[in-house]
């Protein structure tokens, strides 16, 4: 079950500050647990915020050198 994300809500606070552009990334450890739908993408979309997504440790391992 999903929780909801409505007024009141982290969900709702987050999405004021990045519309506030009290910062400029949201970082998630894994992109389809911040992205839940496709309301979700719209609506992180329209505050203008960047997305990031933690590289897990075998990534960071095996990445190639910049």
């Amino acid at each position: 079950m999903t929780s909801s994300r409505g007024e009141g809500t982290e969900w709702a606070g987050m999405l004021a500050d990045a519309s506030r552009a009290r910062f400029d990334a949201i970082v998630a450890v894994d992109v389809d647990r911040l992205l839940r739908t496709i309301t979700d993408l719209v609506a992180v979309m329209e505050t203008g915020a960047k997305v990031m997504q933690e590289a897990s440790a075998y990534e960071r391992e095996w990445a190639p050198p910049p």
